[in-house]
């Protein structure tokens, strides 16, 4: 994708990420609660002048969940996930948690490049089970992953 930025959302880009999630089947409860509460939370891909991708995490205690990862299909296999997740984990080190969760059921594959293992659901921190996408969002199927921070 040519010209493409990463920069924190705005509570403006919150339609057009909601947007891009629904295209995706992904589910888009809670989302704008984050991003109204702290946008420095959500990263958005900017190229050509629309957003087409966005990622967030979602603080719990102290740990954080990575959550709505979502690229246009078009820009898809282009690098622009990959910028966005090491964004938002570069933060998230920065900010010390504990360890950095999500959970899938697609991707994998694709998350242990940014050091993500997989973890049974029940091994998760307390905080991190009692979110949203943990206890209602994604199906038992979804596979854990996390991701610990070594200091």
């Amino acid at each position: 994708m040519d010209g493409l930025t990463i920069r924190h959302a705005k509570v403006a880009d919150v339609p057009a990420i909601e947007a891009l999630l629904r295209d995706s089947g992904l589910p888009t409860d809670g989302f704008a609660a984050i991003a109204a509460r702290a946008p420095e939370d959500v990263v958005v891909a900017e190229g050509g002048g629309a957003i087409v991708g966005a990622a967030a995490i979602e603080v719990a205690g102290t740990d954080a969940l990575l959550r709505s990862v979502v690229v246009r299909y078009d820009g898809r296999s282009t690098g622009v996930g990959r910028k966005m997740v090491t964004t938002l984990l570069a933060e998230a080190d920065r900010r010390r948690f504990d360890g950095v969760y999500l959970l899938t059921t697609t991707a994998g594959d694709w998350f242990p490049q940014f050091g993500f293992t997989r973890v049974e659901r029940r091994s998760v921190p307390k905080a991190i089970s009692e979110t949203w996408e943990f206890k209602t969002g994604c199906g038992e199927t979804a596979v854990a992953m996390a991701r610990r921070v070594t200091r």
